[in-house]
């Protein structure tokens, strides 16, 4: 053992800044400077030779309640030559720093300083080594912390969260705050930025969050959530200098899809998006993910699971990967026996999908008004005018922003979109920004690579429109219908609109099919339309309208 490392078998009896057997101890090693970072149980759990440096506590475990100070302190030996880094005792929330003067057999200790709740600088205080004997620095500690501990809690319960919103446009505040409340947590006000270059720190400038900070303590907010997405850089310096969760608009959505999963699929496609997104946010902490705490942005399948290091986060993931790669594997194995052709509906959140898919098939799919209500897909089965069985499919809704670990994650889902033969765009028409919505789906759709497929423009909440807006929409859109899905109207021209479409992939045969042959018949009804019937002695003559598929099947009873 190297004679330094004795240093850690020393153990101060609670409360004493320094002992005289310490202190020999220290001269014995005859150095120009050592710092000792201590415990407040007395511990001696790591030192320091020459200038002081931010390594000693870098990384050490220690209290992250901004209503305590650290437990740690720093006592410093040297001989005359120090710069007093007094900005330890506030970024670390020291206990205390204490220098010793070797030659001069003085302490000069700093406090932390504490006003309105808050560290706003640092108190010296001397001493000579009798005088510190006697000196108890863990009673002025515990009333520091009493002193910290009156407006940092803001008389907040635990359970209550109050979030502060920072973005820098009002319509996509608006949408946050929509999103915020959809997570169950209260919103008490909006903070406007400017655009502008992007500060690599703190994604904001210093008087902002300055403003931030009184605005916390004004308004007993305990949550910040920002509109664009942070960097892990931002993400820690902000927690760091605002002392409350802060979170921002990727994780709020996360949070959200974990409290709407319902199914085993859904829940294991959330937590690989939300262990996506954490995995980085933890590199170079050396953190658990329990420094998180409970509440929005922690929720979820994984909830049980955020006490895992990185190391096992990976493999989580990788077994998360290979769960879905099965259920999309099963999935492909269903749609290879599908009859009939798929509709899928697909829409910007809280479009009145589940609405639609209601008035369609009459399946009770819960509408709850509320952003990303549908998760997984629904599909239920329905008989066109036509005569033809079709699929309908219900999917998640689409929104500015939306995280791309998170498309990544539902792909298993979103394949029922790209499967589909027919997409029914939904769009809420009484919206004020109804043509960026519609935007934000159509990049969507191009990215997931379906804009050749057969889109029809389904503008639904007609009701709370006026007649002229909609001709316009109409005029705008040809491929269009104007319906309210709540109210039942427009049912009727939907389901011509589609019929249209499905009748080009049909065509009129006529055919004659023996008795023993008869079995064609329920998938002839199933999957088209018949026209004319008759029978003879030697079977059944039909005149029907049938899928050029099934056709190609039929082709040797054509007469």
């Amino acid at each position: 053992m190297n004679n330094l490392d004795k240093l850690l078998e020393f153990r101060l009896e609670r409360g004493k800044l320094i002992t005289q057997q310490l202190l020999n101890k220290v001269v014995d090693f005859n150095e120009e400077q050592i710092n000792l970072l201590l415990n407040r149980k007395g511990q001696v759990i790591d030192y320091q030779l020459g200038t002081l440096q931010t390594d000693l506590i870098e990384g050490v475990r220690r209290r992250r309640s901004k209503k305590r100070l650290s437990g740690l302190r720093i006592l410093v030996f040297h001989k005359g030559k120090r710069r007093i880094k007094k900005e330890l005792v506030l970024k670390y929330r020291l206990d205390n720093l204490t220098y010793f003067n070797l030659n001069r057999q003085y302490l000069e200790i700093i406090f932390p300083e504490i006003k309105q709740g808050r560290l706003t600088g640092i108190a010296k205080q001397q001493l000579g080594l009798k005088e510190a004997d006697t000196f108890n620095y863990v009673d002025i500690v515990y009333k520091l912390e009493e002193e910290l501990s009156h407006v940092e809690t803001h008389q907040i319960k635990q359970s209550q969260e109050r979030a502060i919103l920072v973005g820098s446009k009002e319509e996509s505040l608006k949408e946050l705050k929509n999103l915020t409340t959809t997570a169950k947590v209260e919103v008490v006000t909006n903070l406007t930025i400017r655009d502008r270059v992007v500060d690599p720190a703190y994604y904001i400038g210093q008087g902002k969050v300055s403003q931030i900070k009184r605005t916390l303590i004004n308004q007993q907010a305990n949550v910040i959530i920002f509109d664009d997405e942070l960097t892990p850089a931002q993400y820690s310096n902000l927690e760091e200098g605002l002392g409350v969760k802060v979170i921002d608009r990727t994780q709020l959505i996360l949070d959200i899809f974990a409290q709407q999963a319902q199914t085993k699929e859904g829940q294991l496609q959330v937590e690989l998006a939300q262990l996506k997104y954490l995995l980085p946010r933890l590199i170079g902490q050396g953190a658990k993910m329990s420094r998180l705490g409970g509440g929005i942005g922690t929720r979820g399948p994984g909830e049980t699971k955020l006490e895992i290091d990185r190391r096992r986060i990976r493999k989580r993931i990788h077994r998360l990967k290979k769960d879905l790669k099965k259920i999309r594997k099963n999935r492909q194995l269903q749609r290879k026996n599908r009859r009939h052709p798929v509709i899928s509906l697909v829409g910007y959140t809280n479009a009145g999908k589940s609405t639609v898919m209601n008035l369609l098939t009459k399946a009770e799919v819960e509408a709850k008004g509320r952003l990303f209500a549908t998760l997984d897909s629904t599909l239920r089965q329905i008989k066109l005018p036509i005569g033809r069985q079709v699929i309908v499919s219900d999917t998640v809704g689409f929104i500015k922003k939306l995280p791309h670990d998170l498309i990544a994650a539902f792909k298993a889902t979103l394949e029922e979109i790209k499967e589909a033969n027919l997409l029914l765009h939904v769009v809420d028409s009484s919206h004020p920004n109804l043509k960026e919505r519609m935007a934000v789906v159509h990049d969507e759709l191009e990215d997931l690579g379906v804009l050749d497929k057969e889109i029809i423009t389904v503008f639904n909440k007609a009701d709370l429109v006026a007649d002229n807006k909609l001709d316009l929409l109409q005029r705008d859109y040809p491929n269009s219908v104007v319906i309210s899905a709540l109210h039942g109207k427009g049912k009727e021209r939907l389901l011509n609109k589609i019929s249209s479409f499905i009748v080009q992939g049909m065509i009129k045969v006529k055919l004659k099919l023996s008795y023993d042959k008869a079995n064609w018949l329920d998938r002839i009804y199933q999957e088209g339309r018949v026209l004319n019937r008759s029978y003879d002695n030697q079977g059944i003559k039909l005149e029907a309208q049938i899928p050029n598929r099934l056709a190609a099947k039929l082709k040797k009873y054509k007469i």
